[in-house]
């Protein structure tokens, strides 16, 4: 089943409902989002009877169910289904019922993962999480995430001894706790550094956020050398701490031989906490780490010459391993971006992923790309051998002639760059896109339509005229188009399609994507690993 939002309205519940019926294999790693306020004794028994009948769907996410009169017979419904892996709770939870959950996901032959997100969580929800982890011989759990949970102190300990105390170690494979309002939580820090150090643990991947910065220390202790764990997500205030700093940088000189991916996206980091992380990633002798995201923090220049210096040593592990670095939103002035584009000059090999660029308009210190950067860049390109993917669809542009320029030169100037994200903001911006395609090298462009820009019917012309004269493109992506330009984009939508489809080179179905109905513009911050 597909990404299925619903609202309380007679026909979004029809429709959902009907999907359901379909059983379409397209959606089938998808989930069905579902408000409850209409889930009253006669809907209530029609949708149980719709879930039955399916065959596909993976995940499910209750909505709001406080309102919820028959909680058993949706619970049973849950259980008997033979497909679905992931079970979810969004918003307001069962104060009662939420233990008969619980017992469906353990007598359930396929559901392995729960998730809970944005709720004030009571102690009989945590009891009945407990049971999920522990029951015996069923504690079969593989992924976990409180998402946004309001968790009290006391509650957050109780859960995070269980996950220390138990067998759960041998089945957790995933495991997120985000907490809001951050919390003190310093016994739950050493019960999770225990659960991090368990024997025969097979955790590969954590996010934490949340947890204020006299707990971040001893959490970040239990990770180092952990035997299996990749992928490492951590947000908050409590990040750019001194004392969490400095385990963060221990972290990464004795990181888990595994890890992969490390995250600090909105951690309040500054260029003093970053110049500490690159100052001990140049002393590493050993580094696994292909991917790190530094995106909305306050690096500034100093932070990313810090970091530039790791791109360019020659003696630097990272230059073997690193291929996504994610350096969006961070007030990087031109002099960043100049230390940055030479150390990329140097080609380090590993490199194929790169993220920049401010939003704007946006509360100072907002910056926008000028000529200098856009130079810097296009000669950059020009000369690095090894970046495949250009993400620069946080990006604002100081003349509305740059992205003509950078589009002239990457066209001009035939580079290794195969896919490129880009945001228009004005209608001479989105007409620059459409005018240059002809001549661009790329294999994948997404194009960001923000409100200021006018797709009329002239530049979709220009965009099909274009297209018809490019051989490389064979994904094109036009996301976030509304109103009058999702108007235009329908009626040409068939024609455009119809042209790349007909494409074929090496072996490679040419496609286009349209997300103007969102369906393909959900890789802006987390889908980061996937191609661009």
């Amino acid at each position: 089943m597909g990404n299925l939002v619903s609202q309380d309205l007679e026909g979004s519940y029809n429709k959902l409902c009907k999907e359901l019926l379909e059983n379409n294999p397209r959606h089938q790693d998808g989930c069905l989002h579902w408000a409850s306020q209409t889930f009253k004794s006669d809907k209530l028994t029609h949708f149980i009877d719709c879930l039955g009948k399916n065959t596909c769907l993976k995940r499910l996410v209750l909505r709001d169910l406080d309102g919820l009169e028959d909680a058993p017979s949706l619970a049973k419904a849950i259980q008997q289904h033979p497909t679905l892996v992931c079970l979810g709770f969004n918003g307001r939870l069962l104060k009662q019922d939420f233990q008969v959950f619980a017992d469906a996901f353990l007598e359930s032959p396929t559901l392995t993962e729960l998730e809970i997100e944005n709720s004030i969580v009571p102690a009989n929800t945590i009891d009945g999480v407990i049971t999920i982890l522990t029951k015996s011989p069923k504690a079969k759990a593989t992924s976990l995430a409180l998402k946004g949970c309001q968790v009290d102190a006391s509650l957050l300990d109780r859960f995070t001894d269980v996950l220390a105390s138990s067998a759960t170690a041998t089945t957790l494979e995933k495991l997120e706790i985000t907490l809001k309002p951050p919390v003190q939580a310093m016994e739950s820090a050493k019960n999770l550094n225990l659960f991090f150090q368990a024997k025969d643990s097979v955790l590969t991947k954590v996010k934490f956020a949340g947890f204020l910065q006299n707990a971040l220390p001893s959490l970040l202790e239990g990770a180092k050398g952990h035997p299996v764990l990749k992928h490492i997500t951590l947000e908050g205030k409590g990040v750019n701490d001194e004392d969490s700093t400095e385990e963060l940088a221990q972290l990464l000189l004795e990181a888990p031989p595994s890890l992969e991916v490390l995250d600090l996206s909105n951690c309040y980091l500054t260029s003093d906490g970053v110049t500490r992380l690159a100052e001990v990633m140049l002393k590493s002798k050993s580094a696994s780490l292909k991917e790190l995201y530094f995106s909305h923090n306050s690096l500034a220049n100093e932070g990313v010459l810090a970091l530039s210096k790791v791109l360019e040593d020659p003696a630097s592990k990272y230059r073997e391993t690193l291929q996504v670095l994610d350096l969006r939103m961070n007030q990087i002035g031109s002099e960043g971006i100049a230390a940055l584009c030479r150390a990329l000059e140097t080609s380090p090999p590993a490199l194929q992923r790169l993220f920049i660029g401010e939003e704007a308009p946006r509360p100072n210190p907002s910056r926008q790309f000028v000529s200098n950067d856009i130079q810097a860049l296009v000669e950059m390109l020009q000369k690095n051998s090894f970046l495949r993917d250009l993400n620069l669809e946080d990006a604002s542009f100081d003349d509305e002639d740059l992205l003509n320029n950078f589009l002239d030169a990457l066209g001009k100037n035939k580079t290794f760059l195969k896919g490129l994200r880009v945001a228009v903001r004005t209608t001479k911006e989105l007409q620059a896109i459409a005018d240059k395609i002809s001549a661009l090298h790329l294999e994948r462009l997404h194009v960001k339509v923000m409100d200021g820009a006018e797709f009329d019917e002239a530049t979709a012309k220009a965009l099909l005229g274009s297209l018809e004269k490019n051989d490389s493109l064979h994904d094109l992506v036009l996301s976030d188009m509304k109103g009058p330009n999702a108007a235009v984009w329908k009626s040409f939508e068939p024609k455009i399609k119809h042209l790349l489809a007909q494409r074929t080179g090496n072996g490679v179905k040419r496609s286009l994507v349209d997300s103007s109905n969102g369906e393909a513009n959900n890789d802006s911050k987390r889908s980061k690993s996937s191609d661009l």
